[in-house]
């Protein structure tokens, strides 16, 4: 509970401080820079509740055209490990709405190093990597140079240790990032 009290006050801060920034009445931006956050789902199917502590990290996007976008994520629970994602996406605005309320859908892969504590309190390292989807929305203010997402964000493992979970299907992001147009 500690930690998303922090992510929602950095949220705020972040909010606050950089507020209008940068002038004008802009829709569409050419990188951002920005922090990130998953929920990880209890894998069992009937419920949804949070399984395994959150991830946290940054993540940074570059627009190859106003519809496309390369996105990078770093993710780490803090303590055992990290991933590092990259991510080809979509975007598209919503019909009868405004410009700045996108819809976004994607592809990609990952590949991270995390450590497991054993019985006995050593520590074992192992490698994972594999492919993962996205899907979500996308709030890019008009006003002010921030951009709020919120996207479901699946993973699979195809090389991780031997008896661990290969799929990760609830998986929820929110990630607030500072946009910056040339």
């Amino acid at each position: 509970m500690k930690t998303i009290t922090l992510f929602a006050t950095i949220t705020c801060l972040v909010i606050t401080f950089t507020g209008f920034a940068q002038k004008g009445g802009r829709n569409i931006y050419n990188w951002s820079l920005g922090a990130r956050m998953e929920i990880i789902g209890n894998q069992d199917a009937s419920s949804i509740v949070p399984g395994s502590s959150p991830l946290f990290g940054g993540a940074f996007k570059f627009l190859l055209d106003p519809q496309k976008n390369i996105e990078i994520l770093a993710l780490s629970d803090i303590n055992t490990g990290l991933d590092i994602h990259g991510l080809f996406a979509i975007f598209n605005p919503f019909p009868e709405m405004p410009q700045n309320f996108r819809y976004f859908f994607g592809a990609g892969a990952h590949a991270g190093r995390w450590t497991q504590e054993l019985i006995n309190s050593t520590k074992k390292a192992y490698f994972d990597a594999g492919v993962d989807g996205q899907l979500g929305i996308e709030f890019i203010g008009r006003k002010i140079p921030l951009a709020l997402s919120f996207d479901w964000h699946p993973v699979y493992n195809v090389v991780t240790k031997k008896d661990d979970t290969k799929a990760f299907l609830m998986r929820f992001g929110l990630t607030l990032k500072y946009t910056y147009t040339r």
